[in-house]
């Protein structure tokens, strides 16, 4: 019985990553130009990306990197490292 509250608890509070990548897919698709460098956080909101545990955003950076190696966002493409170590994208077509 324990371990079904834990677990409850856990699924409860698991990042829906499924919903934070379409909402990525649809700023990308609707406020970025051709051209456009940019960190997977800065999609979003400094209050929204701010609420997230640091556990969720490094699992989003992850998440966000490896759904664009698979191709899932058709007009990205990594684009190298910041000097902070994080991945940057370059939006670069339509």
């Amino acid at each position: 019985m324990y371990n079904d509250i834990i677990s409850d608890i856990l699924k409860r509070e698991r990042m829906d990553y499924k919903k934070w990548i379409e909402e990525a897919q649809n700023i990308i698709n609707t406020k970025l130009q051709i051209g456009d460098i940019f960190e997977a956080k800065s999609l979003f909101e400094p209050f929204k990306w701010n609420e997230l545990k640091k556990g969720e955003k490094t699992g989003f950076g992850i998440h966000f990197s490896n759904e664009v190696k698979e191709g899932t966002f058709q007009s990205v493409k990594f684009y190298g490292k910041a000097k902070n170590n994080h991945n940057l994208y370059i939006k670069y077509k339509e």
